[in-house]
């Protein structure tokens, strides 16, 4: 009997073998594409990041070049460099925290603690050159303050 249980073992593993590598591939296969959807998720991230942060620094660039060259400074210097360009809250931040620590003057001037309060994105993508002399920076904080 023993003779005869150690061949029939035999083909039963060999039999088996192609199913557990079919199965052990599949999952590979499955494992391969989480990864995959994994990197680009990551590498999108990244781009996205590398954007946010070019972004922001064109803005401050060109804010810089605007001081440097005497043309402009404070508010409408940052309406000039595009600060209304910008994708969030936080990355507006970076860039007037950016020029700040560079500059003697804040950028936003007497205005910095309304503007902060208001949102600095939602104020600059509200105003423009136009508006701040008239109806002026004053009555435009005050209307975004009642919404």
């Amino acid at each position: 009997m023993e003779n005869i249980t150690l061949p029939i073992i035999a083909i039963i593993i060999s039999s088996l073998s192609p199913i557990v590598a079919i199965l052990i591939y599949r999952r590979n296969k499955e494992h391969i594409k989480e990864i995959d959807s994994e990197n680009k998720e990551f590498l999108q991230k990244l781009h996205n990041d590398k954007m946010r942060q070019s972004n922001v620094n064109n803005v401050v660039n060109k804010y810089f070049e605007l001081t440097k060259s005497l043309k402009d400074t404070g508010i409408s210097a940052l309406i000039k460099a595009g600060l209304s360009n910008l994708q969030t809250e936080n990355e507006a931040k970076q860039a007037i925290g950016n020029i700040s620590s560079s500059v003697a003057k804040h950028p936003l001037g007497r205005y910095q603690h309304d503007i902060e309060q208001v949102g600095i994105l939602k104020v600059f993508k509200s105003i423009n050159l136009e508006i701040l002399k008239n109806p002026g920076l004053d009555k435009v904080l005050s209307e975004l303050k009642l919404h």
